[in-house]
């Protein structure tokens, strides 16, 4: 496994050849994601914004277990 620090790739990132200006959003990150690619680094995407709707069940759940887990844990006193 090719161990690169941050740096490393932020200096890669910074000197590998320029994207072509253009409109194509997807074709940029593509040709980004091809470099990075090809010098080693596998790239990691996050995505970043609200859960979508199905996800509420699951949300609401781990809530309920949160608010009872804390609540058994404020409620206990230390001797």
């Amino acid at each position: 496994m090719n161990q690169l620090l941050s740096s490393d790739i932020d200096k890669l990132a910074s000197t590998s050849e320029p994207v072509e200006r253009s409109p194509d959003l997807l074709r940029n990150i593509q040709t980004r994601h091809d470099t990075f690619v090809s010098q080693g680094i596998t790239p990691v995407y996050v995505y970043d914004g609200f859960a979508p709707e199905v996800k509420n069940k699951t949300r609401a759940k781990r809530k309920e277990l949160r608010d009872k887990d804390g609540k058994a844990w404020t409620n206990v006193n230390p001797e």
